[in-house]
């Protein structure tokens, strides 16, 4: 999927951008974003950097209960006209830590 992704974007830059999301399929609250040129860097690179996130950490945040599903997904999107860089462009970065995986949509 990724290697897909990456022939379709390979000109492009791209705005990753990080939600996290709970339990109820909600976004609990916007994380950060990057922006990644494929073809000033290994985009494959990026994403596996993403993916080694201290995702506990990142959910650690007083309104979440114990319960709830914390996890993180990508947005991606290009820059210059902010269309989707490819439709159902999610990429689940994060573990949920009861092993229950929501649907993400794409937004």
């Amino acid at each position: 999927v990724i290697s897909d992704l990456l022939e379709e974007v390979s000109d492009v830059v791209l705005k990753i951008d990080l939600y996290r999301y709970d339990q109820r399929h909600e976004v609990a609250s916007y994380n950060t974003s990057l922006t990644v040129s494929p073809s000033e860097g290994n985009l494959v690179a990026t994403l596996n950097l993403l993916q080694d996130l201290d995702i506990d950490n990142l959910c650690k945040e007083e309104e979440y209960d114990q319960k709830d599903v914390c996890f993180i997904v990508s947005h991606l999107t290009t820059v210059t006209d902010g269309s989707p860089a490819a439709p159902d462009n999610f990429l689940l970065l994060g573990k949920p830590k009861n092993g229950y995986i929501p649907h993400a949509t794409v937004m």
